[in-house]
């Protein structure tokens, strides 16, 4: 039996890769057009971030004050902080079961997500299976299940009700539940941690949360796990005494504790959502509807999705106005804009849709 890692499986694409393609594009450092990159759903206005002290630099990290500020952040302090989610999706499968057994436990994972978690448990040799929609869960044979809060990039969410209910039958049957909240900041009394303030744990039930999308700070690499105190105990077993950087540790536990800043980005973001519904969204439509192409969109907090067997087209389109985006299987998906983006987001669609326009014209008059 083969219960090693896996070394030959292709690893997923991800957004935030705006350097690497220009590089395989051969496009020079200073372009004339700058590119916008929207390709990360993370927040285009981040937490400002402050001069860090150099003195940082020469010391070893101590996390004391980064758990409690992340304890009174997320209401909850069964947790250990990790070097971002990843590192926890990275680990888990090779702490919750014996190499003997994996071959045999299934996993369900999304069949549209964070295409990591699929990757992490198929790695390590266990049976890996997705699921199309969250109905029938309860009853299908998993021993663990992967739910993403809101999902990325489908934006859909189950209630805490919902949520419960798999719970109870992961409990009932000695699986897990791995809850990846990375999105869900922005959405106001959604997170597991919340319902869970003031009752037992469920020994089933794992929670990640990120730093990455609602804060900006993706480049902190700082996100922590939520479990049950033995699976805690193996995480920080795993990744060692000093997963996160002392900079890092101290510029999170300072965004934890802004909460003026934290009020104001939530209010940034609706009003950006209503920006990109009203600038953006219709010259989108506008080039599908050129094409008698149907599509359908979803939204988040920090991000819309469009689906679209012809997703791929509208990609080479944004690519050539120099505007990355997320292309993913027949789906693309736009950070939302900041504020000093959304103007030349504009200007840059609306010309290219009057060219595209203009040449058809000419072409139709030549056939005449």
């Amino acid at each position: 039996m083969n219960n090693e890692l896996d070394l030959t499986l292709e690893k997923p694409l991800h957004g935030g890769n705006l350097l690497a393609l220009r590089r395989s594009l051969g496009v020079p450092q200073h372009p004339k057009q700058s590119w916008i990159d929207l390709s990360s759903a993370v927040n285009r206005h981040p937490w400002p971030v402050p001069e860090v002290p150099v003195s940082l630099w020469y010391e070893l990290p101590d996390l004391e004050s980064l758990k409690q500020a992340a304890t009174d952040y997320y209401g909850a302090k069964n947790l250990v902080p990790i070097a971002g989610t990843q590192q926890a999706i990275e680990a888990l499968p090779n702490l919750l079961f014996a190499a003997k057994v994996r071959t045999e436990t299934k996993v369900l994972v999304p069949d549209v997500g964070y295409q990591e978690h699929g990757f992490a448990w198929t790695k390590w040799q266990y049976q890996v299976d997705t699921y199309g929609n969250t109905y029938d869960l309860k009853v299908q044979d998993w021993q663990v299940l992967v739910l993403i809060q809101p999902n990325n990039p489908s934006a859909k969410k189950l209630t805490i009700p919902e949520l419960q209910s798999l719970i109870e039958t992961a409990q009932s049957r000695g699986a897990y539940i791995i809850v990846d909240e990375a999105f869900i900041d922005g959405v106001v009394g959604a997170s597991l941690l919340l319902h869970y303030q003031d009752k037992a744990w469920p020994a089933c039930l794992i929670v990640l949360r990120s730093v990455g999308k609602f804060f900006g700070l993706p480049g902190a690499r700082v996100g922590f796990c939520f479990a049950s105190q033995p699976i805690l105990s193996g995480l920080a077993s795993v990744t060692g005494p000093w997963p996160i950087a002392t900079p890092a540790t101290w510029l999170l536990s300072k965004a934890f504790k802004d909460t003026s800043w934290q009020i104001q980005a939530a209010a940034d973001l609706v009003h950006r959502g209503r920006r990109f519904e009203k600038d953006i969204k219709p010259l989108i439509n506008r080039f599908f509807n050129d094409l008698a192409m149907p599509i359908h969109w979803q939204q988040s907090e920090l991000f819309y999705t469009l689906f679209s067997d012809e997703a791929d087209v509208l990609f080479e389109w944004l690519q050539a106005l120099a505007i990355h985006v997320r292309l993913g299987d027949a789906w693309i998906r736009f950070a939302l804009p900041a504020d000093t983006e959304f103007d030349l987001i504009k200007d840059r669609l609306q010309r290219a849709l009057l060219g595209e326009t203009e040449l058809a014209a000419q072409l139709e008059e030549i056939a005449e």
